[in-house]
């Protein structure tokens, strides 16, 4: 009944005035959903059912472990979050968000639910330290990109600067284990793998990654992104599977290609030592 409210609500346009805390199920686990106007209606409304499923399996031991960590690059208003810690609650959970008004959400969120074991980095991660422009055409559109045109039909609404980071200056000296990453960056993966070279060398992480289509041999910024970020992968030693979102299964492929399906945007890459984890995934 309550998103029915809320679908009603945003269907009218006037959602954007309202101010309220809802409860719902995630996972089994009844979670509290701070709805600021528009901000938080993806929590709602949550989707990539598969993802959990993913987590599940990946994360078999309920990230128990004390020193397991679930890093979440483009954290959003939290979708990831409240993925993670419906299914494994006391895992370790570093996000990095560089967007302000996102920040300021996922801090409510977390303070809502009480999730323990949760540090926000307010800023993006890059292949070194900086200022970057974050485009958006809304003020926490969860498809912002740091690359000005990435949505060529976009409308940009918001250009924000915000700080970036080399991954790899943060983790040097980490003492716990990396053991999945998740990033949604809107076509800025390689740059952020490119600054965690030695943590993949030193954790071999399991990476979760959204990678948008290039649609055709046309699109030759998105073609040579996609390149360095294949070779990154052969460099070390990563082999790409693509995700089923229907089945939640996956299938190795030898490279991503170019194609125009959105069905075909998520992939795990896995390095060659920890195929095993993922046998009960491979189709």
């Amino acid at each position: 009944m309550k998103v029915i409210l809320i679908r009603i609500l945003e269907k009218l346009g006037i959602l954007r005035f309202f101010n309220f805390n809802l409860r719902i199920n995630i996972n089994h686990r009844y979670c509290i959903i701070p709805l600021r106007g528009r901000i938080g209606l993806e929590n709602v409304l949550l989707r990539e059912h598969w993802f959990t499923n993913f987590l599940d399996e990946i994360l078999n031991d309920k990230g128990e472990g004390a020193n397991n960590y679930f890093v979440d690059i483009g954290v959003n208003v939290g979708q990831t979050l409240l993925k993670v810690k419906s299914l494994c609650p006391e895992l370790n959970y570093i996000g990095f968000e560089p967007n302000s008004t996102c920040v300021s959400y996922v801090l409510d969120l977390v303070k809502a639910n009480s999730f323990s074991n949760v540090i926000i980095y307010p800023l993006g991660l890059s292949e070194r330290d900086g200022m970057l422009k974050l485009f958006a055409d809304n003020a926490h559109a969860s498809g912002a990109s740091v690359i000005e045109n990435f949505r060529k039909k976009t409308r940009v609404e918001y250009v924000m600067n915000i700080p970036v980071a080399k991954g790899d200056n943060l983790f040097n000296d980490f003492e716990g284990v990396i053991k999945l990453i998740k990033i949604d960056v809107e076509g800025f993966e390689a740059d952020v793998l490119t600054g965690l070279k030695s943590t993949l060398d030193k954790f071999k992480p399991i990476v979760i990654c959204e990678v948008l289509p290039v649609y055709s041999n046309d699109n030759k910024s998105r073609m040579e992104r996609q390149n360095k970020l294949e070779e990154l992968l052969r460099i070390h030693e990563y082999d790409i599977y693509r995700i089923n979102e229907d089945s939640a299964k996956i299938s190795p492929i030898p490279e991503i290609g170019i194609h125009g399906d959105m069905t075909r945007t998520n992939y795990i890459f896995c390095h060659r030592s920890k195929k095993a984890l993922l046998s009960a995934l491979i189709e």
